[in-house]
């Protein structure tokens, strides 16, 4: 292998041959320009640095020494035992060096012949990182002779990016070796994290749950203290492995709550990590928007919730109008009571200001309330495509649509006519393949648009349904019959038709005919269009029909009061039926035990995205939630009355659980500036989150933080997006800290805030066992051994070279032509020899030599030459040479 170190001056030897053509000119140039081109040609590629590889002479190897917390006494002792040997066992030439690291690290000393392996520094001992122990290593190694790190940890690392470092290593081929310190398996107890809110609302109540990990099973006890008193203290019994021990806790007063739980163990070794913290914030109480009839307002009320009611078509329009409420609670509330503006209000209240947002079932909610396709079941988690549920029956949907001239217009609107194509659109998308689909216009007469056919030939029932015209008198008494007849011989379980119309109808016996269809377990619901509508007849039909009767106010509720009755015909959507909730663990359901059984839900699909916490015995999901945006969302299918939720009206924790179900759902309060900050190692990463009073992103501001503790930290903050800003910081040791952020614009403050941050010990002292998992992966990546005996350490390197700088040889070469050169010049002597040697090495012998040998070739015998003239040799001579020189 070669290399050069500044291989641009190789671009001079291109000048070489015009060198040679200019100096062609000069008489007598051709004897030294050999001399003068060699010269050049070796004084240039001595000045481009070159070096050769050669076999490796000497070894250098660099150890590199976990001193963090989670190293024991006895595995230093190790560390040190081996660090003595390898002294020992170095080879004369070999160069060792020493690299300390904890979160940090430091080269104590660098590779020489005389280095002493001691460590005396721990550079951020509360923190691990493996890859800036190689990286310091790599920049520390001479680039001669072999070379090798040899890291020697528990393999604890916290950074994770001790792979990248490696792969660094062997693309400069530098091999690593590992010494795993393996830990002896004692008996440990520590408070894992202390679990709570960031921020609850002044007298509120809220769950606080202790994390505790044990490597052995034995009986403990668990203390949580907050805001100078104890809130219990527990016996428990410890598993092998992590246990949640739950508290409740009610804040008092306001400003800032300091938790800390305690943990005392028989069996324990490190008692530092027996403690743990974490700080609340006590805001006011949270304001809860809630829409329905039930009786939740006054259960959360008593949780310390403020809680506003309004009926369903009284919520807000707009979200600058839900921008004061923390959380809408939408109890049973159908979206065909809902404007489209409504609707599209809660969807961004909940994904751009951070809003938080539960919906609650019953018979008028979800699938059969008419959310499919809207702006709410886009920011809930729960689909209402149940297409795919196994227990879907078929159906059959007849839609009777009147295009009479009275449907022309709706009011001054869009014709009613149109309006009629798009519910059409909307029950097909949402009926499955096997479900059969009819549709009847009718004016003065009627006629099947659409015969009763399956759903699945979608595009074909659209395109007749797209032909529909406004004119004509309004009889729908024949109508109606035909989809009786229509429907009577069918063996399906549902069977369903929907009205539309303004009920301006010429007089018939619909009660008898509706009554009739009704004692054969056939269904009808009406639709009325228009102000002038015809209410009373067509609430009879509905009536009579055993559906559901809708007075389309707008443009827009027709399609959702069609997409409603489709999904009302599936009769699947309702399941009424008692079961146990299948509770799964999850962090929203929190402290609260199994639930009680459940009478009924409203089947649906939770979306990809969400987290199931409750579902039925058929997989339904009946609690879900999942972030949205900004906010979050809660979705319960089942009710909170007595109609499916009986059991729950007596169960001691059914204000608890609605309690914690909307409180997780509430954004956070914290103004302009949302700080968010989380521990990872002994890191902290700060995000805030900038916005004006409107919601909207503050970009482009100037924002300064400091991480104040025992000293100040400033923390550099940059956006990484619309009004978000983010940093991190490291912390030095253990204690609480405080983030204070400011925001500026320009030399305006806008802004000011702070947030507590805790470390309650060191997160080395969280490692109960060794990794030596990763140790082993960055030997194998990088051609290294996991190492037993400090000689191998020191073990010759496996096809090791040296690079070797040839520019000595290579400039004494050049000096050599170059007096060469000025001999031939000043000495006419050389210069008439080496022209000699050129001339013969150019032209071969010399041609008198080569005519005279070729004459003796062809020159007569002793007897030719007795038995021939004179005349006759000379021509004989003459004509052999001729012949010759033929051939």
């Amino acid at each position: 292998m070669i290399r050069f170190d500044w291989p641009i001056a190789l671009l001079l030897l291109i000048g070489l041959p015009f060198l040679a053509r200019a100096s062609r000119r000069v008489r007598g140039a051709a004897t030294v320009l050999p001399f003068r081109l060699a010269a050049l040609a070796l004084a240039i590629v001595g000045l481009s640095g070159q070096h050769v590889a050669a076999p490796a002479t000497r070894l250098n190897v660099v150890f590199a020494v976990d001193r963090s917390d989670s190293v024991s006494p006895a595995q230093w002792a190790r560390t040190e035992q081996f660090l003595e040997e390898a002294q020992r066992a170095r080879r004369p030439g070999d160069r060792l060096g020493l690299v300390s690291f904890g979160g940090d690290a430091v080269v104590e000393h660098v590779p020489s012949e005389d280095a002493r392996l001691q460590s005396s520094l721990r550079p951020k001992s509360i923190d691990t990182d493996i890859g800036a122990a190689i990286e310091r290593a790599l920049s520390s190694l001479p680039p001669d002779g072999g070379r090798r790190i040899v890291v020697v940890s528990d393999g604890n690392d916290h950074r994770g990016n001790a792979l990248e470092a490696a792969k660094a290593a062997r693309a400069a081929g530098v091999e690593i070796s590992v010494l795993p310190l393996l830990r002896e398996r004692q008996p440990e107890v520590l408070v894992d994290s202390v679990v709570a809110p960031p921020r609850v609302g002044a007298g509120e109540k809220f769950d606080v749950n202790v994390i505790v990990r044990s490597t052995v099973a034995q009986p403990a006890f668990v203390e949580l203290s907050a805001g100078g008193r104890s809130w219990g203290r527990q016996r428990v019994s410890l598993p092998a492995g992590a246990l949640s021990v739950p508290f409740q806790v009610t804040a008092a007063g306001g400003g800032w709550i300091q938790l800390q739980a305690s943990l005392e163990a028989a069996q324990d070794t490190v008692r530092e990590n027996c403690v743990g913290r974490a700080v609340v914030r006590v805001l006011g109480a949270p304001v809860i928007l809630y829409a329905g009839d039930g009786r939740l307002p006054e259960v959360l009320a008593a949780q310390g919730l403020r809680v506003e009611r309004v009926t369903a078509d009284g919520l807000p329009g707009t979200i600058s109008e839900l921008n004061r409420y923390d959380a809408v609670v939408l109890d049973n509330v159908p979206a065909t009571t809902l404007s489209r503006g409504q609707m599209e209000a809660l969807r961004r209240y909940v994904a751009d200001l951070g809003g938080g947002l539960v919906a609650i079932g019953g018979p008028n909610s979800f699938g059969v309330g008419g959310y499919a396709g809207t702006a709410l079941e886009q920011a809930l988690p729960v689909s209402m495509d149940i297409r795919q549920r196994v227990a879907l029956p078929s159906t059959a949907i007849i839609l009777l649509i009147d295009e009479s001239g009275s449907m022309g217009k709706l009011g001054q609107e869009t014709a009613k006519v149109e309006l009629a194509k798009e519910t059409a659109r909307s029950v097909v998308d949402l009926l499955s393949e096997r479900d059969l689909i009819g549709v009847i216009t009718f004016d003065q007469s009627y006629k099947w648009l659409v015969p009763l056919t399956a759903a699945r030939n979608r595009q074909q029932i659209l395109d007749q349904v797209s032909r529909l015209r406004a004119g004509g008198g309004t009889e729908m008494y024949p109508p109606l019959s035909a989809a009786y007849e229509a429907l009577a011989p069918l063996n399906i379980k549902i069977k369903h038709n929907i009205a539309l119309s303004d009920g301006l109808t010429d007089p018939g016996e619909f009660e008898r005919l509706v009554r009739q269809m009704r004692s054969e377990q056939m269904t009808l619901s009406a639709v009325s269009i228009g102000k002038d509508a015809d209410l009373r007849f067509m609430k009879k039909l509905a009536e009579w029909g055993g559906g559901r009767h809708y007075h389309a106010l707008d443009d827009y509720s027709v399609p959702q009061i069609f997409t409603a009755e489709a999904l009302i015909a599936t009769r699947s959507y309702i399941v009424e039926e008692k079961f146990q909730p299948v509770r799964l663990n999850t962090e929203l359901l929190g402290t609260i035990p199994a639930v009680p059984a459940l009478r009924g839900y409203i089947a649906a699909s939770a979306k990809p995205a969400a987290e199931v916490h409750l579902r039925s015995a058929q997989r339904d999901p009946i609690l879900v939630s999942w972030q949205y945006g900004l906010g979050r969302a809660v979705a319960f299918t089942s009710d909170a009355v007595p109609r499916w939720a009986a059991d729950w009206m007596t169960w001691k924790d059914f204000a608890h659980f609605w309690s914690q179900t909307v409180r997780w759902a509430i954004r956070s309060r914290t103004g302009t500036l949302d700080v968010r900050t989380e521990l990872q190692g002994a890191s902290v990463r700060v995000a805030v989150d900038a916005r004006d009073a409107a919601g909207d992103f503050l970009d482009g501001l100037k924002m300064e933080a400091t991480v104040v503790g025992r000293f100040e930290q400033p923390v550099e903050l940059r956006q990484t997006g619309p009004g978000w800003y983010e940093g991190r910081a490291t912390l030095e040791r253990p204690g609480e800290y405080s983030v204070a952020v400011t925001a500026r614009a320009g030399a305006r403050v806008v802004a000011r805030t702070h947030e507590p941050v805790v470390l309650s010990y060191s997160p080395e002292l969280r490692d109960t066992e060794s990794d030596g998992g990763l140790l082993g992966s960055i030997a194998e990546m990088t051609g290294g051994e996991v190492l037993s005996r400090a000689a191998d350490a020191l073990k010759r390197a496996r096809g090791a070279r040296d690079m070797r700088e040839t520019w000595p040889w290579l400039l004494s070469a050049a000096a050599v032509a170059f007096l060469a050169e000025v001999t031939v010049r000043r000495l006419p002597a050389a210069a008439a020899s080496v022209e000699a040697l050129r001339r013969r090495l150019r032209r071969g012998p010399d041609a008198a030599d080569s005519m005279y040998a070729e004459a003796d070739r062809w020159k007569p015998t002793a007897e030719q030459t007795r038995s021939a003239s004179t005349d006759e040799l000379a021509r004989l001579y003459i004509a052999r040479l001729r012949q010759s020189r033929k051939e």
